[in-house]
């Protein structure tokens, strides 16, 4: 099982690991930035 079908598209494992990469960098910036954005709040 080396490909994944996604309706007509057919992702590969390593564009599959890719776009895990890169939604765990997307997470990893956004959930920190998140969480300054709340203590900012509660100072205002």
């Amino acid at each position: 099982m080396g490909e994944i079908t996604m309706g007509k598209r057919t992702l590969s494992v390593k564009n599959l690991m890719k776009l895990l990469w890169k939604m765990e960098d997307a997470l990893f910036i956004s959930v920190p930035a998140g969480r300054m954005q709340r203590k900012f709040q509660k100072n205002w």
